[in-house]
């Protein structure tokens, strides 16, 4: 989509969490699986926060970016402190077809993901698990 479309997006009410964007095929790498079990903490309440607009700990800038890209389509991104101090990234692809939990180190994956999957096989049951959680997600944060 080409950037300087403008796409509507719903306005944000004080008080209502609700989607901002539409997350696509949830997928997650096995190490972003790991340490958030390792940190006893379910991925779905980070996606939640990513969903409807907390972009965790990030800068100013960065901030500011993700709230211009609901706007004009442009990739969004998270990243949160898990209670073990490592750090999860969520990234949700220009297009919304595809959005991604991983950490840091894992990024230079990405691009193998995209060109046929190969780091991903190993989660294909996560890949299950989140694709339902984010079918919740807007039931979830409507409740």
């Amino acid at each position: 989509m080409p950037r300087s479309e403008s796409i509507p997006t719903p306005a944000r009410e004080p008080g209502i969490r609700r989607p901002l964007f539409p997350l696509g095929q949830v997928l997650s790498t096995p190490g972003a699986l790991a340490a958030c079990e390792d940190a006893q903490v379910n991925p779905l309440s980070y996606l939640r926060r990513h969903v409807v607009g907390d972009w965790g700990d990030l800068g100013a800038v960065d901030k500011a970016a993700n709230e211009d890209a609901l706007t004009t389509g442009a990739r969004l991104f998270s990243a949160y402190t898990l209670p073990t101090d490592d750090r999860l990234w969520i990234i949700t692809e220009a297009d919304r077809s595809v959005t991604t939990l991983l950490l840091p180190l894992e990024y230079s994956v990405v691009p193998d993901r995209i060109a046929g999957k190969r780091e991903f096989r190993e989660v294909a049951n996560a890949e299950q698990s989140l694709d339902g959680m984010a079918q919740d997600v807007g039931e979830a944060l409507e409740a």
